[in-house]
Parts: structure tokens; C-alpha cells; sequence
């Protein structure tokens, strides 16, 4: 054998084991693309989760923040034409409460302000600066009916009733009475209406 056939074999041999190794690497690197594409299409597939999940939280809680109001709407009713205003005011409280702390996870911006606003009116009947009987009333009907809209996610929130609507504009000045009044007695508070 002579030396030229031995170093043709030789390179002919390198070629090869060059060229098994260029195409294993190019297969690792295109097996670690792969890879790499799998697993950012799967932290995305899996945010795309996340999100769904938290917003299937998020409706639940509002569901039950619903169901939390109507139901003390149904259980502490109070009839009007029967009911003292102590009985009004009494009621009044507890509804201020349970909206105030539960309408915070209502994601409808309308109905989430329509909620606050009755909140305030339930709030100052029990500071005796609205009309117990009216004031329950018109909040008890017009929660009722934003909530059902809400909850049936209807798109169009209706209006409040014309009583309801007179309660939330006497709002600034039973609120200003309330006040002072608080004042009088060594007591700060602040206007929650400046936050609409």
C-alpha cells in the first residue's frame, strides 16, 4: 500500500467522521431548537391558562359577592309599609356593609359605582340624614335589578330610578351634615364621594 492511498484513506476517513460529527451537531442544535420552541410554546399555552383560570376566579368571586348581597337583601327585607325607621336604619346598616365590602369585585365600572353610591345613601340614613323608608326602598329596587343585570350579563346597565337618583344628589349634603356634625364631637372624616 502506498503512502497515497493511505493518506486519501485517512483524509476519505476524517471526511466522514467530520462530516458524521457536523451532522450530529446540526441534529443536536435543530433537536435543541425543537426543544426550545416546545417549551416557550408551553410556558405560553400555559399563561394563556393562568389567565383563564384567574379570570374564572375572578367571575366566581364576583358571583358570589352577587349572591352575597342579594341574599341579604332577601333575608333582612324589611317591609316598608310595616317597618319602623329604626327597623329602616337597622337594615339600611347592615346592606351599607355588605355592599361596601362586596362590590369591590364587581368588574362592571357602572355598576360597581351605582353599588358605592347606594352604599353612601345606606349610610347616611343610618346617620339619620335620609329618609329611612324611601332611601331603603329605592336602593333595595335598583340593587336588585343591577345586580340581575350584572350577573345575566346583560350589557346595557339601566339607569337608576328617579328616587334613587334624588338620594344620590342629596348625597353631598347629608354627607357635609354628617360631617360637621361628626366634627362637633372631635371626630375627622373624609368625603368618599371625592374618590367617584
Amino acid at each position: 500500500m502506498d503512502v497515497t492511498t493511505l493518506i486519501a484513506s485517512a483524509l476519505g476517513g476524517a471526511f466522514v467522521l467530520i462530516g458524521d460529527l457536523t451532522s450530529r451537531i446540526s441534529a443536536r442544535r435543530q433537536a435543541d431548537r425543537i426543544r426550545q420552541a416546545m417549551l416557550q410554546d408551553a410556558e405560553r399555552n400555559q399563561a394563556v391558562q393562568d389567565t383563564r383560570d384567574r379570570k374564572r376566579e375572578l367571575r366566581e368571586r364576583e358571583r358570589q359577592a352577587a349572591e352575597t348581597m342579594l341574599s341579604y337583601i332577601r333575608e333582612h327585607n324589611v317591609t316598608l309599609t310595616d317597618a319602623t325607621d329604626d327597623e329602616a336604619k337597622q337594615f339600611a346598616s347592615g346592606l351599607a356593609k355588605v355592599i361596601s365590602f362586596e362590590s369591590i369585585y364587581v368588574s362592571d365600572p357602572t355598576v360597581r359605582r351605582y353599588l358605592f353610591l347606594s352604599s353612601e345613601i345606606m349610610d347616611m340614613v343610618s346617620a339619620g340624614e335620609l329618609h329611612a323608608k324611601s332611601a331603603v326602598f329605592a336602593v333595595r329596587f335598583n340593587c336588585y335589578i343591577w345586580l340581575g343585570v350584572w350577573i345575566r350579563e346583560e350589557r346595557d346597565v339601566p339607569p337608576p330610578t328617579e328616587t334613587w337618583a334624588r338620594m344620590a344628589a342629596q348625597l353631598a349634603d347629608a354627607g357635609a351634615r354628617f360631617r360637621s356634625r361628626m366634627q362637633s364631637e372631635g371626630c375627622e372624616i373624609e368625603d368618599p364621594l371625592q374618590y367617584l
